[in-house]
């Protein structure tokens, strides 16, 4: 998910509780979005997702497999 889509939902729900009056667990059930899925986007709000993985290098591959 790109995290302007993502803090534009943050964005959302928080804007329709105070107006509608009703809950985050009401709201979340109304769209289809999972309680844990939503506070994880909150705790990242503004932060894009980074790559944590070892980016592969091209001195890791033998010879015969960069020709492969």
């Amino acid at each position: 998910m790109p995290h302007d889509i993502r803090d534009s939902v943050v964005d959302f729900a928080n804007y329709w509780t105070g107006r509608a009056e009703i809950s985050y667990k009401q709201l979340l059930g109304l769209i289809g979005l999972y309680e844990s899925t939503f506070y994880k986007w909150v705790r990242s709000y503004g932060v894009a997702y980074e790559h944590n993985g070892a980016i592969p290098r091209d001195h890791w591959l033998e010879d015969w497999e960069r020709d492969a």
